[in-house]
C-alpha cells in the first residue's frame, strides 16, 4: 500500500509537467503550421536568411506594420527566426501571426482564415503550461484589437446603397466574424468570452500598461515607450472603427451571425457523418449476407443452412 500511495504521488507530481511539455509541444505545432504556410514565399528567395527575411516582409510586413519602427523591427526577427528553423517564443508566435497583412494573404488557406483564434490558442497554451496569466491578458487584448482592425469597418458599415445580402457578406468575410465563429465551433469561447471592442481601448499604450506583462517586466523605459506608441497607433485605428464603423452597434448582431454559422456547419457535419455511417451500415448489409445492417443480427436461412446440414451421396441428411 506505501509503495502504490509513493506511485500515485509521484504519478500526480508529474501531471503539472506532462501538460506544460504538451503545451509546448503544441505550440510548436502551430509554429510549423505557419511556416509551411510561408514556406512557398520563403523559396523564392536564395538560401540566404536576409534575402528570405526581405521576401517574406515584402509579401507581409508592407501594411499592419507600417509606421511602427518597433513592431516592423521584431517582425523582421521573427521571420529571421523562422526560416532559420529556430524556436519562437510563444509570445513572439502570437505576434507574428498577427503582424501579417490580410490582404497579402491566401483566401483559401484554412490556416489565414483562422490566424487570430490560433493566436489566442497559443497565448492561452502559453499561460496553461507557465503560469503566466499577466502576460495572457495583456496579449489577448492586443490579439483582439488587431483582429478588430484588419477590416474596413467605416466602409462596412456604409450600408445605405447595400442589399442585405451584400451587407451580410461582407460582414461575414471580416477576420472578426471568422475569429468569432473558429470559437464558438471549437468551444473555445467557454473559458473566454470574445470582449466587447470598448474593453479593449487603451491597452498597451503606455509604459505602465505594458509593464503589467511580465514579457516586459524587464524591459527599459525607452524601448517600451516605442512600443507604447506604436501600440497608440492600433488603438488609433480602433476608435475608428468604433466610431465611425459603429463597431459596438454591429457587435451583438455579428457575435450572434457568428454563433449561428458555428452551430449550422455543426448540424450540417453531424447530418453528413450520419449518411455516412448510414451507407456503411448498407454495404456491411450487402457484404455479410445480413438481413438486418446491425452486427448481422439475423442471416439468410441458405447461410445458416450450410453449416449445420449436409447431404450425402444417397440424399441422407448428415446432422452436425
Amino acid at each position: 500500500m506505501a509503495a502504490l500511495s509513493v506511485q500515485h504521488k509521484e504519478d500526480d507530481d508529474a501531471k503539472p509537467f506532462l501538460s506544460a511539455s504538451a503545451g509546448k509541444l503544441e505550440v510548436l505545432s502551430v509554429q510549423e503550421q505557419l511556416y509551411d504556410y510561408l514556406r512557398p514565399i520563403i523559396r523564392r528567395a536564395l538560401n540566404d536568411t536576409p534575402a528570405r527575411t526581405e521576401v517574406v516582409m515584402e509579401q507581409y510586413g508592407k501594411r499592419f506594420v507600417k509606421g511602427k519602427p518597433a513592431l516592423r523591427g521584431a517582425m523582421k526577427l521573427h521571420i529571421a527566426r523562422l526560416v532559420e528553423e529556430k524556436v519562437l517564443d510563444a509570445e513572439d508566435l502570437a505576434d507574428m501571426i498577427t503582424f501579417m497583412d490580410e490582404d497579402g494573404l491566401d483566401p483559401d488557406s484554412d490556416f489565414a482564415n483562422r490566424r487570430f483564434m490560433v493566436a489566442l490558442q497559443v497565448v492561452r497554451l502559453h499561460a496553461d503550461s507557465t503560469g503566466d496569466i499577466s502576460s495572457k491578458e495583456l496579449l489577448e487584448k492586443i490579439i483582439w484589437r488587431r483582429c478588430i482592425i484588419q477590416d474596413d469597418w467605416p466602409s462596412i458599415n456604409r450600408t445605405e446603397l447595400k442589399d442585405e445580402t451584400q451587407v451580410e457578406n461582407e460582414a461575414g468575410a471580416t477576420a472578426l466574424f471568422k475569429t468569432l465563429r473558429e470559437g464558438f465551433k471549437s468551444g473555445f469561447w467557454d473559458q473566454n468570452p470574445p470582449p466587447n471592442p470598448s474593453t479593449l481601448r487603451g491597452v498597451g499604450t503606455t509604459v505602465s500598461s505594458l509593464r503589467t506583462s511580465s514579457r516586459y517586466s524587464e524591459a527599459a523605459d525607452n524601448a517600451l515607450s516605442i512600443i507604447a506608441k506604436d501600440l497608440e497607433i492600433e488603438d488609433t485605428a480602433l476608435e475608428t472603427c468604433i466610431g465611425k464603423g459603429r463597431l459596438e452597434e454591429w457587435w451583438k448582431g455579428i457575435v450572434d451571425a457568428a454563433q449561428a454559422s458555428a452551430r449550422n456547419e455543426a448540424d450540417r457535419d453531424g447530418e453528413e457523418e450520419s449518411r455516412r455511417f448510414e451507407a456503411e451500415q448498407e454495404r456491411t448489409t450487402r457484404d455479410d449476407g445480413s438481413v438486418w445492417g446491425f452486427g448481422g443480427m439475423a442471416k439468410k436461412s441458405s447461410a445458416a443452412g450450410r453449416h449445420e446440414s449436409e447431404r450425402d451421396e444417397e440424399g441422407d441428411v448428415i446432422m452436425g
